[in-house]
């Protein structure tokens, strides 16, 4: 059985996803550049998909308009 991403990710496990430390990931969530967690329960967790969706820049905001 092959492996599976989960649903929803720590900040550890969503750095992995982006292949930088925490702390890379944990700045550029403060900058704005990645969103805030979903608080769920007494955890924060970010969404697998979403973060999925930006890396493929089907997230950019502001970018409707330029034709590539």
């Amino acid at each position: 059985m092959g492996q599976h991403t989960p649903l929803f990710a720590t900040a550890k496990t969503a750095a992995a996803l982006f292949e930088m430390t925490q702390g890379e990931f944990l700045a550029l969530v403060e900058e704005g550049v990645l969103p805030k967690p979903q608080q769920i329960g007494p955890h924060e967790r970010w969404e697998t998909d979403e973060l999925k969706a930006i890396a493929r820049g089907e997230k950019a905001d502001g970018y409707e308009e330029i034709q590539w």
